[in-house]
């Protein structure tokens, strides 16, 4: 499989129903100066804007514990920072919690990820 084909047909798909505004954010931890330790850190955040669509998520992975009907499916280009379910999702200045992150398809390079947001 050209999977390097399959990315640019995903992204042109999604750029071309893209909804909104999406944002994958991550707070990082600051690094505490070794010198005055006692002194707080703020941890930073990163951000990157996300080519993606958001609809309600599909029956077929509502479980009713780990994935709820109420919970959202964001399909997305892969961002240059990955995802991790320790992220952010911001949908139109909204926080959701990402409770699963599936790579499309499941090996190989992803064309196209599948969160499934809560909140």
């Amino acid at each position: 499989m050209n999977y390097e084909r399959a990315a640019a047909t995903a992204k042109r798909l999604l750029t071309g129903a893209q909804q909104g505004v999406v944002v994958l954010s991550r707070e990082v931890p600051g690094q505490a100066d070794p010198a005055k330790p006692w002194v707080p850190v703020q941890p930073t955040v990163q951000a990157e804007g996300l080519t993606a669509i958001v609809k309600g998520v599909s029956a077929a992975f509502v479980d009713g514990t780990a994935v709820l009907a109420s919970d959202l499916e964001v399909l997305c280009v892969p961002p240059a920072m990955d995802a991790a379910v320790t992220d952010t999702i911001i949908i139109d200045g909204k926080r959701g919690a990402i409770v699963r992150v599936t790579p499309i398809p499941a090996a190989g390079v992803p064309a196209v990820l599948r969160l499934i947001v809560r909140g």
